[in-house]
């Protein structure tokens, strides 16, 4: 991951993994997860990493060092989704660091890049909007 980093030459970074960092799915603690990578999203300013396997929804605020970045502190946005029936309930332990969640819900992102800005929106399977951001850079 450093070779890749150090030699990106794209404006954003998107990173998509398994499992999330801080899990909001049943009960689990991704802390071997969160230990491999944290340092190193924090250290090459990934923007947005996507994840699955929680069965859930959740996405964080801007975090940086595993706590919630002060107000013009660069950090990064981490999504747990989920598309399939499959629902898990919520884990409390990390809902501090979260901006929005949901269970019982299957649903798709839409990532949209233009310049200096990326938007966000997360679609319910029937095609409701549930969650949408914006970074700009």
């Amino acid at each position: 991951m450093e070779k890749l980093r150090a030699e990106n030459p794209n404006k954003w970074t998107i990173l998509t993994l398994h499992h999330p960092l801080d899990s909001y799915g049943r009960a689990r603690d991704e802390r071997s997860t969160r230990n491999a990578f944290l340092t190193l999203f924090d250290k090459y300013h990934v923007d947005l990493v996507l994840t699955g396997h929680d069965h859930t929804y959740a996405r964080s605020l801007t975090l940086k060092n595993g706590n919630v970045a002060g107000a013009n502190e660069q950090g990064t946005i981490y999504v747990v989704s989920s598309s399939g029936p499959k629902t898990y309930v919520a884990n409390p332990l990390h809902k501090s660091l979260m901006a929005r969640t949901g269970v019982d819900m299957s649903l798709f992102q839409v990532i949209s890049v233009e310049g200096n800005r990326l938007d966000f929106k997360t679609y319910t399977a029937g095609g409701s909007l549930f969650d949408s951001f914006e970074l700009l850079k």
